[in-house]
């Protein structure tokens, strides 16, 4: 049982598997936020992360799902110290 984890650019470089996208093993209870935490990101750096899952914008708090498709980008919204690039690479 897996989820399927994708990662804006500026983001793989910062992260612990430095993968733009891989699965990763699904268990009960897995929520976004301990995914972002898994990948090294705390405090104001996972403050500039936002977070979608299946298509719709999710809170760290959700629970996923097994088969649940995630993508980290950049949240636009904060001044967070993490400088990053706007623009959404092609294919997204």
């Amino acid at each position: 049982m897996t989820i399927h984890i994708r990662m804006f650019s500026t983001l793989v470089t910062l992260s612990k598997t430095k993968q733009p996208a891989f699965d990763l093993d699904w268990r009960e209870g897995l929520t976004v936020g301990d995914v972002v935490a898994g990948e090294g990101f705390r405090g104001q750096d996972a403050e500039a992360i936002a977070a979608v899952v299946n298509g719709a914008q999710a809170q760290f708090e959700q629970t996923l799902q097994d088969g649940d498709a995630v993508e980290f980008i950049v949240n636009l919204q904060g001044g967070s110290g993490l400088r990053v690039s706007c623009v959404k690479p092609r294919g997204w």
